[in-house]
This record gives structure tokens, C-alpha cells and sequence, in this order.
């Protein structure tokens, strides 16, 4: 790739990093339930959301992100990590360390980045054997009302970010849903720099969607046991009307 081609996924790693900001209370939980931990591993971290403040508490953290254009984002949180954290760049269906994990954590529809249900499954068997017996996993994703949608939605202006000296306008748009539950959410940014000069750019994100009950059904598969299911980080009770899953496991055998 060239250096043009990187410095053009670096500034979408950095417009990723600044519209994602996540769901409301999501790092005050995963903050909860890492506080006293001995090792926790963090699956796709991005640019530090998460993984900072947990580091910051005092918890020996590892994070794993396969995109090297979102750790550079992130160089502000992870060049001030303290000693016992790190990251590193990494497959979630692949990766492997000599010393196990007593919690794992997968937030904001991390899992939704693989591109099928084969790998959500050697994702998950990954982290059963880097979990020591009892271990924990926590994660979070979205819950879809399916809607068969084929065609795209019109874009609709959902943000105005200013960064620095930058005024960042953004449009999103959900595309169809395509064979095996995949879906494309593409976004517009219009970045209009100080001297008034703006321009346009583009970025798509692609997932695989994995409903609640095929979701429980791989986590069972990976030898996973659910001790916990809410419909928001308020911990209230997951239900037909719930746009959020958040799932609190425990490794078995």
C-alpha cells in the first residue's frame, strides 16, 4: 500500500474514532467487571475507548486490534499505558498468548466484525482456551429488527463534530441486507479545515449480524455458560423491545 493509501485509512481510523464514540455506561461496566481482575484481554480495542480506563485503574489489560491504522489512532491513550498493559496487533479468530486470561471482554458489536458464523465460532474457541477454568467473558452487541430491507436507506446527516480546527459533518447510511445476515453501513464526512477549504470523504463498515438466539447458540457451542443477560449496561432485563444484549459468561470445564 502506499503512503497515500495509509495516510487515507489513518484519517478514517481517526473519523471512525471520533463518531463511535460507544453506548452510554458501557465503559463504566466493563470497568465494573475488570476492576479486580488479575489479567484481562480486550478483543478488538480500536483506538483505547475501553481499554484506557481500564489500565487506568490499575488493571493489567491486553488489547488485540487488527487494523494497525486504529492503533496509530489511539497512540495518544496507548503511548501513556502503564507498564503492566499493552497492546498489540492481532486476528481475534487466531491470536494466542503463553499465559492465560481470568477475563475477556468483546464490546460494542465486536464480534459483528466477522464476516461469518465460522468465525464468531473460532473467535470464541480462542477465547476458551486463553480463559483459565471459570473464567469470565463479557460482551456487547446490537439487536436488529430484521426487516428484510433491500434497497439502501437515503443518507441522513447524524453528527457535527468540531475537532480541533475542523468542522466534520456526517451522513450515514444503512445499505441492504445481503446474503448471511451481512449489512453495510456506509458514512460521508464533509471536513471543512479552518481556512474554509472542505472536502469529502467516504468509509463503509461491514458486518455479519448474529441474532440473540444464534449468538447464545454459538457461546453454548464454545463451552460458554450465560450467567447474566440485560438489555442495557443499567443492567436492566433483556426483552423483545431491547436494541442492546449485553451477555456475562462463564468458561465451563
Amino acid at each position: 500500500m502506499g503512503r497515500k493509501g495509509d495516510l487515507l485509512d489513518l484519517l478514517r481510523a481517526r473519523l471512525f474514532r471520533l463518531v463511535h464514540r460507544g453506548t452510554p455506561g458501557d465503559v463504566a461496566f466493563y470497568c465494573d467487571r475488570t476492576r479486580y481482575a488479575t489479567r484481562v484481554l480486550e478483543l478488538g480495542c480500536g483506538a483505547g475507548r475501553i481499554l484506557g480506563p481500564i489500565a487506568e485503574q490499575g488493571t493489567s489489560v491486553v488489547g488485540i486490534e487488527r487494523s494497525p491504522f486504529m492503533l496509530a489512532a489511539g497512540q495518544d491513550t496507548f503511548g501513556g499505558l502503564p507498564p503492566h498493559s499493552r497492546v498489540e496487533l492481532g486476528d481475534m479468530r487466531t491470536f494466542r498468548f503463553p499465559e492465560p486470561f481470568d477475563t475477556v471482554i468483546i464490546p460494542y458489536n465486536t464480534l459483528f466484525a466477522m464476516e461469518t458464523d465460522d468465525d464468531i465460532r473460532a473467535c470464541l474457541a480462542r477465547v476458551h482456551e486463553q480463559l483459565v477454568p471459570d473464567g469470565r467473558l463479557y460482551l456487547d452487541c446490537y439487536v436488529l429488527n430484521e426487516t428484510g430491507q433491500s434497497a439502501p436507506s437515503p443518507f441522513r446527516k447524524i453528527d457535527t463534530i468540531l475537532d480541533g480546527g475542523r468542522r466534520i459533518e456526517v451522513w450515514e447510511q444503512e445499505g441492504p441486507e445481503l446474503p448471511g445476515r451481512r449489512f453495510e453501513m456506509r458514512y460521508r464526512y464533509r471536513i471543512q479545515n479552518p481556512d474554509g477549504v472542505a472536502r469529502i470523504e467516504t468509509d463503509v463498515v461491514c458486518h455479519h449480524y448474529a441474532p440473540p438466539d444464534v449468538l447464545l447458540e454459538l457461546l453454548d457451542q464454545a463451552g460458554f455458560e450465560i450467567t447474566a443477560r440485560h438489555g442495557d449496561f443499567d443492567r436492566s432485563p433483556f426483552g423483545p423491545d431491547s436494541v442492546i444484549m449485553v451477555v456475562e459468561a462463564r468458561r465451563r470445564g
